[in-house]
């Protein structure tokens, strides 16, 4: 679809240009008499922009400063770029963007459909990341970009850059659950575990039955001063994998931080008991490390 895009604004822009032209409304007109400019309006009009470049550029080393087209040669340099892009050519592109903004001033759809130009052809993560920062940086704040560069960033393992998204980004959409899960796990990574918290809880919300994050939302739970969502996660897991020596030992640990020993030695027996193999354990659990004690 971007293609279709890039060309009816191409088409628009030479029919402006061509509109303007005629009508005097362009800059410049004190140099209209110059032969290079003539020439360059000429093929600029006709689409033939490679041929304007030249022209304007040589009537730009001749004339007064005052004088020189360079609006009109920053046009051409931009509708030769969406020339190439319409040719998959996003690479020879580039340059000309950057000619244009180093004349004028930068434009953001220059850069938005130089984006859509290098996801259609399929560049890599890491030159798609750098087209989006910089979308980014000339204030493109749409939840689609930022969701889009906040996913990769955590793919190519970018977690401080990833995470300075989350902000911007949960103010503008819905985060998914699947980006929570993978948030909450790249913020305990980062020690920022206040910021995991409501991730986690909604990870856990989402999926009930998943051993590791409820002992992990158990464990920050505990750490906020949230004893009784921490015991009650513990209790229930201990209900639900009762051959499971590992859910009954991290039930004795919290108990024995909450002071109630005679809670925490029931708790330590039952643990010890499944561990010497006295009641043989079954398969629940697997993701669950085994003891070490």
């Amino acid at each position: 679809m971007w293609v279709f895009e890039v060309a009816a604004r191409r088409r628009a822009l030479g029919s402006l240009l061509r509109a303007g032209l005629g009508l005097g409304l362009l800059s410049g007109l004190a140099a209209c008499g110059d032969p290079d400019i003539r020439r360059g309006d000429d093929a600029l009009g006709m689409g033939r922009y490679a041929e304007a470049i030249g022209a304007y550029e040589s009537a730009r080393q001749r004339l007064p400063a005052q004088a020189t087209p360079v609006e009109r040669l920053a046009s051409a340099h931009r509708s030769l770029a969406m020339s190439l892009m319409e040719q998959g050519k996003c690479d020879e592109a580039r340059p000309h963007f950057s000619i244009a903004e180093s004349l004028t001033r930068p434009v953001l759809v220059d850069y938005q459909q130089l984006y859509e130009c290098d996801v259609a052809r399929s560049v890599s993560k890491e030159a798609q990341v750098e087209d989006l920062r910089r979308l980014v940086a000339m204030g493109d704040r749409r939840a689609t970009v930022l969701r889009k560069l906040m996913n990769h960033e955590l793919d190519l393992g970018r977690d401080e850059d990833a995470v300075s998204r989350l902000e911007d980004l949960d103010r503008r959409s819905h985060l998914t659950l699947d980006e929570r899960r993978r948030l909450a796990e790249v913020l305990l990574r980062l020690n920022r575990r206040d910021q995991a918290w409501s991730h986690l809880k909604a990870t856990v919300e989402s999926e009930p039955h998943d051993p590791i994050n409820r002992l992990k939302l158990a464990e920050l739970a505990e750490e906020r001063g949230e004893a009784v969502i921490a015991r009650d996660i513990y209790e229930k897991m201990t209900a639900e994998y009762p051959q499971n020596p590992l859910t009954w030992l991290r039930l004795a640990e919290f108990r024995r931080r909450q002071g109630d020993t005679a809670g925490a030695a029931d708790a330590q027996g039952r643990a010890d008991s499944l561990r010497t193999g006295k009641v043989p354990p079954p398969q629940e659990m697997r993701p669950l490390k085994k003891s070490r004690r």
